[in-house]
């Protein structure tokens, strides 16, 4: 369905941003994830930023690795 290739779209561009800049994508910090919706506001609308937030989730706990976006874990 529409959700599932838009967090396709989302994970693609969260790997392609790691792949770029050395990132280990299931080990990422909040400092990385920050850098990452930065690389991203000159391309997609703002109100699309949690919507790829939900992509990077997604490709987290699709690989059994805890959630990055909730610091702690």
């Amino acid at each position: 369905d529409t959700t599932h290739q838009n967090y396709g779209a989302a994970e693609r561009q969260f790997l392609s941003f790691c792949d770029t800049y050395g990132f280990t994508p299931l080990l990422v910090s909040e400092d990385t994830l920050i850098l990452f919706v930065t690389s991203l506001e000159a391309r997609i609308k703002p109100q699309f930023i949690n919507f790829t937030f939900a992509g990077v989730h997604s490709f987290h706990v699709s690989n059994s690795y805890n959630n990055p976006l909730i610091p702690g874990l």
